[in-house]
């Protein structure tokens, strides 16, 4: 638990955001492909 290198890396808070978008769109590719 880094918190110095987070308040100074905006850049791990856009990855922890493109992993959520990027898991919830396979999420939803994989939903539509069983619906």
């Amino acid at each position: 638990m880094v918190h110095s290198r987070d308040h100074h890396v905006p850049v791990g808070l856009c990855n922890k955001i493109n992993l959520k978008v990027m898991i919830l769109s396979l999420v939803v590719e994989h939903n539509t492909k069983v619906c």
